[in-house]
């Protein structure tokens, strides 16, 4: 656990640094500063739990530093010391934000309770901040559809996987399987279900932008680090921290994730403070990771570590029983305003059922998507799956012989085609990621399959 931290900014440097040593004795790390200007700047570079602000100080006084500290949202709380305390200032105090106020001398015993309870307020507070815009991000929908024999062994174990908080996993499958939807479940059913899920895909960011998001940084560590960052490890404090595409990190990013699972400290970017941070780790890869780790381009220590436990999420090929039970989900998901129930006709749920669907789930999701949009009749006939197909009924109604890798390779290109080889729509339409569609073009291009 992070020792809490205080700073004490009072113009009258012999009381400050006795209260400075009198809250270290209670288990704080304290720092003292004799003037608002100073004690702005450290904050900047520095966090804290709590601050001891002085209201009467020459220059700027405690009430304009503490209106300056809201100004740039800093996230501690704030005690206001005052030797002339009066109701006004008190007041207007409280109006702006500080937490509590005390006259002094203090005393200590007083003064301990007080820095004890703001520091669980600024805690709570900041563990909500952080529910809430996952929450409002639209992360809290995990409703998991799959009635078939593969995906119900998954659902079985769950639970018990869930309950071991201190064990990482790993979720392996192809892109759009719903690999992030089985984590949301793992920790929606884990005892630290009320603490953060944060997720990140760590095929979608540069090496160094990706540390960054994942460690933080200190002010000043590289160009445009204007200000300290806290990192997700720091936001999902107690909860749980789900890296996407695992398999697409680079040495460096292996490294210091290796050292987090083992010690459960690390660095921010330009920092040298050890930062010790518990939570779960949750990990996925579309990757086979035993032929990344023969290739040299994944850590096999760092795959020990992920691999606890293993959750093979199977394509929607390999389940076809619950094409026709998510399709019929995400009709209801995005019929709108609409009120009729939407199903699908006999003819309509035999394409369905009869094509591949290399998008796996996502692409399903974004194909039922597009076909609401200009749907009127509440049952979907066979010729509006096909009209909404396009191109792609070539690939449903290919010989059998087809290999199915010959089958995901014409269809990947019908698709760029039909979006004039915008690679991002393309992407989109298939339910796969960016990165996955440039891998698959740059193979085909090896094998004189594809030239762009």
């Amino acid at each position: 656990m992070n020792q809490r931290k205080v700073l004490i900014v009072d113009d009258e440097k012999n009381f400050a640094d006795l209260l400075g040593k009198e809250i270290a004795r209670m288990g704080f790390a304290t720092e003292v500063r004799y003037d608002s200007d100073s004690a702005l700047d450290l904050l900047e570079d520095q966090d804290f739990d709590v601050v001891l602000l002085d209201i009467k100080m020459p220059g700027r006084d405690g009430i304009e530093t503490l209106r300056e500290m809201k100004k740039r949202r800093h996230t501690h709380e704030v005690i206001m010391l005052t030797g002339h305390a009066t109701l006004d200032n008190a007041l207007e105090a409280m109006k702006i934000g500080a937490y509590d106020y005390l006259t002094k001398p203090c005393k200590l015993e007083e003064l301990g309770v007080l820095l004890d309870k703001a520091v669980e307020k600024g805690e709570a507070l900041r563990e909500n901040q952080t529910l809430r815009q996952i929450l409002s991000s639209g992360a809290s929908d995990t409703k998991i559809i799959g009635m078939s024999v593969g995906m119900q062994k998954i659902m079985d174990k769950l639970d018990k996987i869930a309950e071991a908080t201190d064990v990482s996993v790993l979720i392996t499958g192809e892109s759009g399987t719903g690999k992030e939807l089985i984590a949301r479940e793992i920790h929606r059913r884990s005892p630290i279900s009320e603490a953060p899920f944060v997720p990140i895909n760590c095929a979608v960011l540069q090496s160094a932008i990706l540390e960054s998001e994942l460690f933080g940084h200190e002010k000043g560590s590289f160009t445009g680090a204007t200000s300290r960052k806290l990192g997700l490890f720091e936001v999902a404090r107690g909860g749980t921290v789900f890296l996407d595409e695992i398999g697409e990190t680079e040495e460096t990013i292996q490294a210091k994730l290796l050292r987090f699972i083992q010690f459960g400290e690390f660095r921010r970017v330009g920092g040298n403070e050890n930062l010790n941070v518990k939570l779960r780790i949750i990990a996925a890869t579309n990757r086979d990771l035993a032929k990344e780790i023969e290739a040299g381009r994944f850590r096999d220590d760092l795959f020990y570590r992920l691999n606890v436990v293993q959750v093979e999420v199977p394509s929607l090929r390999e389940r076809p029983e619950d094409i026709l039970p998510l399709a019929g989900h995400f009709l209801q998901r995005y019929r709108g305003n609409r009120n009729q129930k939407f199903t699908f006709s006999p003819q309509a749920q035999a394409l369905l059922t009869n094509y591949t669907w290399p998008g796996n789930v996502r692409e399903l999701e974004n194909f039922v998507r597009r076909l609401m949009i200009f749907q009127e009749n509440a049952v979907i006939e066979g010729r509006e799956v096909e009209d909404c197909f396009g191109t792609q009924k070539e690939s449903i109604d290919g010989p059998a012989s087809l290999v199915l890798e010959d089958v995901v390779r014409d269809h990947l290109l019908k698709v760029l085609r039909l979006n004039t080889g915008n690679k991002a729509r393309t992407a989109d339409a298939l339910g796969i990621a960016l990165k996955t569609l440039y891998n698959k073009l740059n193979s085909y291009k090896e094998q004189g399959l594809y030239s762009a």
